[in-house]
C-alpha cells in the first residue's frame, strides 16, 4: 500500500548554521553505567560511555582501556580499582551533516566495559558506595568555566550495597547537535531505569579532580573523593550554565531540557539522573555535556516531502495533528522516502535519536518508534526542516503462534513426533515447513509424526488481519543410547545371598530395573543387588534426550538353604578339666568357637565366660547354614596370695589375700593359723610352712593358691669378748648365726672408721683389724640378717 503525504509536511527550521570550526579537547562527555550480570550474583558489569572528538591530535585519543576506581560513600575508603577494555566505537550521527562537514566536526561514541564481582562482606554498607573515572583536561576554549583548560574531567555514580538489587539509570543516547544562536530548542536528554525506579533529574556542577592536571597516566586509577567544583565564570551558575533567554531549564521528572541560547561559544554542563524506590533514594549516575553556539545563517532548505510510504497489506493508518500513528505486524516492513536530490542530506530520528546508518531519502522501518526525518543543505550548513507529522510505528496486539515441543526437540530413533502449533482465538490457518520447504498436505495446527531431523516452521495466519505469526523448532534424531546388562559370575544365589548386575555406564543416563517385567522401586543406578528368583532386565535412559532402550534379560535362581539343628551345651567350671561332646544335625558340618577341637568343647582350653560356638554345614546346592550354641564357663573365684614372707621363730603375721567376696576359705595346714576359715589369718608357725587356700564360690567353683612362709632361729649378740688367748671367749661369738648364710656383719670405731665387715658370718671375729689386735673399746656394730627381717645395731666392748 502506498501513500504520498507531500501536502501533510510544514517547515521547522534548523539548528546548525555555518560558522568558524570550534575545537575541544579529544573528550568532551560521557557517563557510567553499573548493571547486574544475569544469573550470576554479586556479578556486575561496568560500562564507561565518552564522547571523542575524532579530529583529536591528543595521543590517547585511541587508547583501548581505561581505569574505573570503587569507593566506599561512608569514608571514601577505596575499595577496587578495575580495567575496562574498549568493546566498540561508533561515530556520533549529527542531525545536521552539512553544518558538522564545514567544521570538519566528527564525533565518535566509544565504550569501555568489564565485569566485577563486588561480595556482600565487602559491598554491604547502608550508606552506599561510588564509582568513578577521571581524565583532564576539558577544551580550552570552553566558555562558562574558568581555567578550562587545566579542568578535568569526572566521571561519577553512586550505588547502594549489593543486598539491594538494582542496575543503574542508563541515559537515552546523545544526538550530534550545533546550537543556533537565538533559536528556541528542547533535548531529551533522560534515561531509562531497568528496574522500574522512580527518576528524578537535577543540574549539578560538574566536578574536577585533585590531581595535577597535567603528565598523568591514562590509566591512572580515580583519585578519592570528595570532589571539588569546576569554578563556573562570571555570569554562569549551575542553573544558568549558558546564556539563554528565556533561561535554560531542566525538568526533573522527564529530565527534558529547554533552552534558547543568546551566545555563542562552547559552553560545559551536568545532568544528573537520580533513582527512588518507595520514596527512598537508591542511587545517581552524572552525565557531562558540552554544547557548542553559533550564528546561523536564514537559509532554509525547502520542505521535507515524502515521495513513497510503502505499507504492507494489513497495516492501520491513523491520522492526527502531528503524528500519524501506524500499526503493523511483526516482521512487516514499511518503506519512506523523500525526494531524492543530490542538493539535500537527509537524517532519520527514532525517538528524537539520530540513526547512524538512516542517512538517506530513504528508510526502511521494522522496529517500534517515532521517526521522522531532518532536511539539510549537503555542500553547506543552513537550517534544516523536518516533518511537520511524524509516524508513530507500534506493533499491532497479535497472538504469537508457539511450537510445542520447542524451541528445540529431540525424536528417538524408531519413534515420532508430533509438533503442535499453539496460539490463541479462531480464525487461523498454517504452513509448515522443513528445512525452507513446504510440506505438502501440511495445513493443520499438529504436524503429525515427524520422524526426520529439521528445522520445522509453522506460519499461523490470522485471516482476519492477515498478520503472520512465526515460531520454529530444530528437530534433532536422536540415537538410542546402549542398554548391556553384563553377566555376573554367579547367577545361582542361595536363600539370603544377593548380586550385584551392573548395566553399562555413561554420562547422562538413568536406569529403571525389571523383575518379571514389573519395573523395581529404588532402582536410579546402574547397578543393582538382587536376592530374588526372577527375569531380570533394565532399561537404559540418555536423560538428554530422552531417548531409552531394554537389555536383553537374565535369570536369577535361589537355593533355599539346609535347616540345621543344634544341641545345647551344659554349664561348666573354668577350672575343671572338662570336654564336652558337640552334636548336631545334618552330620558332616564343621564346628568352630574357642576351645573347639573336633566335635568336643574343652572347658579349661576356652577360659571363663561365655563363648559363641558355630557348627556350620554345607548343603550339596552349596548353600550353607550355620548355628549357634552359648557354652558358659563359669568364672573361677579369685584366690590371690603375695609372694613367701620371712619371719623370726616364735613372731607372727597377717596372711594377706586378695579373694572373691562371699565366698568360703579353707587354709591347709591349719597349724599355726588362728582360724584357717578366714580369708586373712594371723599365722604363727613355728618352722617353714607352706599354706594353701583354697577359695570356693556359691556355685561350686573353686580357685586355689599358696605361699611359704619361712621361720628363722633368732640370733644372740654379745656386748663383749676378751680376745686374749686364754681359750675362753676369745672371739665374738653370735649365736645362730650360722642360719643367715647371707648376713652382713659390719663393726666401727667411735670414730665410725671400719674394723671388721663380712658377707655372711663363718667365722666370729677375733677383735684384729689387718691381723692386729685393736686397742680395747667400745665398738659399735650392724647386722643385716636378711632382707625381710629389721637390721640390728648395738655396741660391743673389746677387754684384755
Amino acid at each position: 500500500m502506498k501513500k504520498n503525504y507531500k501536502g501533510f509536511w510544514l517547515i521547522l527550521l534548523g539548528i546548525l548554521a555555518c560558522g568558524t570550526p570550534l575545537r575541544a579537547s579529544h573528550i568532551l562527555g560521557g557517563n557510567l553505567v553499573l548493571t547486574p550480570k544475569d544469573n550470576l550474583k554479586g556479578t556486575f558489569t561496568v560500562y564507561v560511555v565518552l564522547y571523542y572528538d575524532a579530529q583529536s591530535t591528543d595521543p590517547n585519543a585511541e587508547q583501548t582501556e581505561l581505569t574505573v576506581s570503587f569507593f566506599r560513600k561512608r569514608d571514601n575508603v577505596r575499595l577496587n580499582d578495575l580495567g575496562l577494555k574498549l568493546v566498540s566505537r561508533e561515530p556520533l550521527a549529527f542531525t545536521n551533516p552539512g553544518c558538522a562537514a564545514s567544521r570538519n566536526l566528527k564525533i565518535n561514541v566509544v565504550k569501555f566495559a568489564a565485569d566485577i564481582q563486588l561480595p556482600l562482606s565487602q559491598y554491604g554498607d547502608p550508606q552506599g558506595y561510588y564509582i568513578t573515572w577521571e581524565r583532564c583536561c576539558r577544551s580550552s576554549t570552553v566558555g562558562n568555566i574558568q581555567s578550562a583548560g587545566t579542568s578535568a574531567l569526572v566521571l561519577y555514580g553512586e550505588f547502594p550495597p549489593v543486598s539491594t538489587q538494582n542496575s543503574s539509570p542508563v541515559f537515552s543516547p546523545a544526538n550530534g547537535e550545533v546550537l543556533c544562536r537565538d533559536k528556541p530548542y528542547t533535548f531529551a536528554s533522560g534515561a531509562t531505569d531497568p528496574d522500574g525506579d522512580e527518576l528524578r533529574y537535577r543540574l549539578e556542577t560538574p566536578f574536577t579532580s585533585t590531581r595535577p592536571p597535567y603528565g598523568i597516566d591514562p590509566l591512572a586509577p580515580a583519585t578519592a573523593g570528595p570532589y571539588p567544583q569546576i569554578e563556573w565564570g562570571n555570569g554562569f551558575s549551575m542553573t544558568n550554565p549558558l546564556p539563554s533567554s528565556p533561561a535554560f531549564t531542566l525538568d526533573s521528572k522527564t529530565g527534558t531540557i529547554s533552552l534558547t541560547p543568546s551566545k555563542t561559544g562552547l559552553f560545559v554542563y551536568r545532568v544528573v539522573v537520580e533513582e527512588y524506590r518507595n520514596g527512598h533514594k537508591v542511587g545517581e549516575v552524572h552525565r557531562d555535556y558540552q554544547m557548542v553556539v553559533v550564528d546561523c545563517s536564514n537559509e532554509n532548505p525547502p520542505p521535507v516531502a515524502l515521495t513513497e510510504a510503502d505499507f504492507p497489506p494489513g497495516t492501520s493508518v491513523a491520522e492526527g495533528d502531528s503524528l500519524i500513528e501506524v500499526g503493523i505486524c511483526r516482521g512487516d516492513t514499511i518503506r519512506l522516502k523523500a525526494e531524492v536530490d543530490s542538493r539535500w542530506a537527509y537524517q532519520w530520528q527514532r525517538d528524537g535519536v539520530n540513526l547512524e546508518q538512516a542517512k538517506g531519502a530513504a528508510i526502511t522501518i521494522t522496529q517500534e518508534g517515532v521517526y521522522s526525518v531532518v532536511k539539510t543543505f549537503a555542500d553547506r550548513c543552513a537550517n534544516t526542516s523536518t516533518l511537520s507529522e511524524k509516524f508513530g510505528v507500534k506493533y499491532r496486539t497479535q497472538a504469537q503462534v508457539e511450537i510445542t515441543p520447542g524451541p528445540e526437540a529431540g525424536v528417538c530413533e524408531g519413534s515420532s513426533l508430533d509438533l503442535k502449533a499453539n496460539v490463541g482465538g479462531p480464525g487461523w490457518s498454517f504452513r509448515w515447513e522443513k528445512d525452507g520447504t513446504d510440506l505438502d498436505g501440511a495445513s493443520l495446527g499438529t504436524l503429525s509424526g515427524v520422524r526426520e531431523a529439521g528445522v520445522y516452521l509453522v506460519k499461523a495466519t490470522d485471516v482476519v488481519t492477515r498478520c503472520v505469526s512465526r515460531d520454529t523448532v530444530v528437530v534433532t534424531l536422536n540415537a538410542l543410547p546402549p542398554a548391556q546388562l553384563s553377566i555376573p559370575a554367579v547367577t545361582q544365589l542361595c536363600q539370603g545371598d544377593s548380586v550385584q548386575l551392573q548395566a553399562n555406564q555413561g554420562s547422562n543416563l538413568t536406569y529403571a530395573w525389571y523383575r518379571d517385567d514389573v519395573v523395581q522401586p529404588d532402582s536410579l543406578r546402574s547397578s543393582r543387588f538382587v536376592r530374588n528368583a526372577g527375569i531380570y532386565s533394565v532399561q537404559v535412559k540418555d536423560t538428554t534426550t530422552g531417548c531409552f532402550r531394554r537389555s536383553d534379560t537374565l535369570r536369577i535362581v535361589v537355593n533355599p538353604l539346609p535347616e540345621v539343628l543344634f544341641d545345647s551345651i551344659p554349664l561348666v567350671c573354668g577350672q575343671a578339666n572338662t570336654r564336652l561332646a558337640l552334636v548336631a544335625t545334618p552330620a558332616g558340618g564343621t564346628f568352630s568357637g574357642r576351645g573347639v577341637e573336633g566335635t568336643t568343647f574343652d572347658a579349661r582350653q576356652a577360659g571363663g565366660g561365655s563363648h559363641i560356638i558355630t557348627y556350620n554345614y554345607q548343603a550339596p546346592t552349596g548353600c550353607s547354614a550355620t548355628a549357634t550354641r552359648t557354652a558358659q564357663v563359669l568364672p573361677a573365684p579369685r584366690a590371690l596370695l603375695g609372694s613367701g614372707k620371712t619371719i623370726l621363730q616364735g613372731d607372727s603375721l597377717l596372711l594377706r589375700s586378695s579373694v572373691t567376696e562371699e565366698a568360703s576359705y579353707a587354709w591347709s595346714p591349719p597349724l599355726g593359723l588362728n582360724d584357717p576359715t578366714l580369708a586373712q589369718p594371723i599365722a604363727s608357725p613355728e618352722q617353714t610352712t607352706t599354706y594353701l587356700l583354697r577359695v570356693t564360690a556359691a556355685n561350686g567353683c573353686f580357685s586355689e593358691s599358696e605361699i611359704r612362709i619361712v621361720v628363722l632361729p633368732p640370733v644372740k649378740i654379745p656386748n663383749g669378748f676378751t680376745p686374749n688367748g686364754d681359750g675362753t671367749n676369745d672371739t665374738w661369738e653370735i649365736e645362730n648365726s650360722s642360719a643367715y648364710t647371707d648376713c652382713e656383719v659390719t663393726v666401727f670405731n667411735r670414730w665410725g672408721n671400719t674394723v671388721y665387715a663380712s658377707k655372711g658370718y663363718h667365722n666370729d671375729w677375733d677383735g684384729r683389724i689387718n691381723n692386729e689386735e685393736l686397742p680395747n673399746a667400745t665398738y659399735y656394730y650392724v647386722i643385716k640378717l636378711h632382707p625381710e627381717l629389721p637390721v640390728k645395731s648395738g655396741s660391743v666392748t673389746i677387754f684384755r
